[in-house]
């Protein structure tokens, strides 16, 4: 259990870089804004036995640290905080005006104990991916606000749409070889609770009002958005049947939308020494071959 638990925590985060990247447009905003870079990283003890491993690991790999590589990316004008505590709810937050985000013990348990049964006939490797791409997802998720909230950038539409459009933004600018975990990661974690896609029982009318749009559509929101930014790289996403051909059409130009609203929006408050650094290392091709083509037969009620 321990061991299975260091490696969920130990590949949180590592957003990987690409030579051929162009570098992000600079704006005079960086220059004139105030930066300073500093994180703390608090780890609260549980009062629930049951999270006390998971405080423990945390503690004890400072696994705060290792979200630095992707802090770093952003000239913070104060700081961010991290800190990891009891919520009594599997969640991750962050909370406007504090410049801190803050990640549930109940989250690391609820992907480790969810991976366990739901994918009990996956390798223990797979299902470390899965949940790590996952906590990966969630965590670029909650970063994606601070961002919106520090800097006021706006935002048109839903928040937690923009939230998602800047997590999956950041990987699939890195070109980050493992952006096909954290797309499963992200199908887990919307899906989790019900694996049959094709299952409406828990669409009742509080999930119409929810802040939150249905974590059906956001899912495909991601696949749409990284078939859009490269249809010879994920064309394998259409071609396997993971995105519908009519939704895939439109999706070149979604990314166009969104690549040129992070360009105008979010990309002045990079550190560009940063990116360059990312974009100098040669990292390892992506690899379709590893996305779950089990997901094709669940998605049409077939699988077990």
């Amino acid at each position: 259990m321990r061991r299975s638990v260091v490696l969920l925590l130990m590949g949180v985060l590592g957003l990987a870089g690409c030579k051929e990247e162009a570098p992000l447009a600079k704006s005079a905003a960086q220059n004139a804004a105030p930066v300073r870079k500093e994180f703390k990283y608090l780890y609260t003890p549980p009062k629930n036995p049951e999270l006390q491993k998971y405080y423990e690991w945390l503690k004890q790999e400072n696994a705060g640290a290792k979200l630095e590589p992707v802090l770093k990316l952003i000239n913070w004008p104060a700081g961010l905080t991290i800190e990891t505590k009891e919520c009594g709810v599997s969640n991750a937050y962050y909370w406007p005006g504090k410049a801190e985000i803050v990640v549930c013990y109940e989250l690391f348990k609820d992907f480790h104990d969810k991976s366990e049964t739901e994918m009990a006939k996956r390798t223990p490797e797979y299902r470390r991916k899965v949940a790590i791409g996952g906590v990966r997802f969630l965590i670029l998720h909650e970063v994606g606000h601070a961002v919106y909230d520090i800097f006021k950038v706006p935002v048109i539409g839903n928040p937690e749409d923009a939230a998602d459009a800047f997590a999956l933004y950041m990987l699939l600018k890195s070109k980050d070889p493992e952006v096909h975990w954290v797309l499963q990661g992200a199908k887990f974690f919307f899906m989790k609770n019900h694996t049959d896609f094709t299952s409406t029982s828990d669409l009742e009318f509080g999930s119409f009002a929810d802040a939150h749009p249905l974590h059906q559509q956001r899912y495909f929101n991601m696949l749409c958005d990284a078939y859009g930014s490269s249809t010879k790289r994920y064309g394998f996403l259409v071609e396997k049947g993971f995105l519908p051909k009519g939704r895939a059409e439109s999706c070149p130009q979604d990314w166009k939308r969104l690549d040129y609203a992070m360009e105008k929006l979010v990309a002045p408050y990079f550190d560009m020494a940063e990116v360059r650094k990312l974009q100098s290392k040669k990292y390892p091709e992506f690899e379709p071959e590893a996305y779950d083509a089990s997901a094709i037969q669940k998605m049409h009620g077939q699988g077990s």
